[in-house]
């Protein structure tokens, strides 16, 4: 067991701008932090329905949250270091509506900040998995806000959406920095801030996804880095095999594996009727089972002006950006440095 987690600071009671530093191992549920635009919170509306688990996946479901759990422990492990310089806060009244920011060194230059969403196929994962990955980006003068958010089946789309558009719109509220932000996520959170990033690039699609949401007042989408990001629905699953299918199974429900859905299952980028979308980078490994649907995205987001790379890591397969004694990782590290530098 580690250390006994500190108290957790609660947006609605932080100060504006960095605040003070502090370790959080946990965070407990506090009060939502409430908007001044009077939008309906996500507590007091009608939460969708679970998609039915068959005894089959849940067993699948409970052994790949066993291995997340270890994973998160290790990852509480790698950060032990970085306690002075991570606090912790809580965006919502959900168990996983929490974030942590990492607070850049006062000598480096001050850079537009970066949102972390993590990956997890949209049902494992947290974001203590990858603070010790985003020490790069610290280092370098980003302030980075990483990112939990609930998970499917007991949360399923559009509920995770939904709560990271929600805490954006917090994280504005309270910190002017965030006038403008990069997106990042690996995965489902590549998917999830591609999302992000075309819903909030192109407002009218917004209020098709959620009419509520558009009151909010939000941030401008300086980027999107997807790293290996499920970007349609279809393509990964003859790569991905059954896990593949549990996720999407789990998030998107029956209806997700059709060929054609609306709005209420529209839950990847390639979904979306858009005009305009932000600065995109799209990486992923060789032999990752997401390489389709990158290439997918590629024509999809090429169709559009803006600037747009694309990162193909010749043997990789997925979840490389987490194996920092790679190579291919480090090199990824200093293509997402240049990318955001340019834009």
């Amino acid at each position: 067991m580690g250390p006994r987690p500190a108290e957790p600071l609660n947006l609605a009671s932080a100060p504006r701008g960095c605040g003070s530093a502090g370790s959080v191992e946990a965070l407990r549920a506090g009060p939502i932090l409430r908007s001044t635009t009077g939008v309906t919170s996500a507590a007091m509306r009608p939460a969708p329905t679970p998609h039915p688990v068959s005894p089959p996946q849940r067993l699948l479901l409970w052994l790949m949250r066993a291995i997340g759990r270890l994973l998160g422990w290790v990852g509480r492990v790698r950060r032990r270091g970085l306690a002075s310089v991570v606090e912790g806060a809580r965006y919502g009244t959900r168990r996983q509506e929490t974030l942590e920011t990492l607070h850049p060194p006062p000598s480096a230059e001050t850079r537009t900040p970066v949102i972390y969403v993590h990956g997890g196929g949209w049902i494992i994962g947290q974001k203590e998995m990858y603070t010790a990955d985003l020490e790069f980006l610290r280092r370098r003068g980003h302030r980075v806000y990483n990112l939990d958010y609930p998970l499917a089946p007991e949360h399923p789309f559009p509920v995770p959406l939904q709560s990271l558009v929600r805490a954006l719109a917090s994280l504005l509220e309270h910190h002017d920095e965030c006038e403008r932000v990069h997106l990042i996520g690996d995965s489902a959170g590549g998917n999830l801030v591609m999302m992000l990033g075309l819903l909030l690039t192109n407002r009218e699609r917004l209020a098709e996804f959620d009419a509520d949401l558009t009151a909010l007042r939000l941030p401008e989408i300086a980027s999107v880095v997807a790293l290996y990001g499920v970007h349609d629905r279809l393509s990964w699953l003859g790569h991905g095999g059954r896990f593949a299918r549990l996720m999407l199974h789990c998030y998107g429900g029956r209806g997700a594996f059709e060929p054609l859905v609306g709005p209420d299952l529209a839950l990847a980028p390639l979904d979306l009727r858009i005009a305009r979308r932000p600065a995109c980078l799209l990486a992923v490994g060789s032999r990752d089972p997401l390489l389709e649907s990158t290439r997918l995205a590629e024509k999809h987001l090429a169709a559009l002006s803006g600037p747009l790379e694309v990162r193909v890591y010749d043997g990789e397969h997925h979840g490389f950006f987490n194996m920092s004694w790679r190579e291919n990782s480090q090199l990824l590290r200093r293509d997402i440095e240049i990318f955001l530098d340019g834009v």
